[in-house]
C-alpha cells in the first residue's frame, strides 16, 4: 500500500512532467509563430 507522502510526490512529479511538456509545446508554438512572422515580413519587404 502506498503511503500518502509517496502518492503526493508521485502526483507532483506527474504534474511537473505535464507542465514541462506544456512549456515545450508553447515554446515550439512561439518559435513557429515568430518564424512565420519573419517570413511574412520578408515577403512584404521583398514585394515592395
Amino acid at each position: 500500500m502506498l503511503s500518502f507522502g509517496t502518492l503526493h510526490s508521485l502526483n507532483s512529479m506527474h504534474l511537473a512532467a505535464l507542465y514541462i511538456r506544456w512549456l515545450n509545446e508553447m515554446q515550439q508554438l512561439l518559435v513557429c509563430c515568430s518564424v512565420s512572422r519573419k517570413i511574412v515580413h520578408q515577403e512584404l519587404l521583398c514585394g515592395q
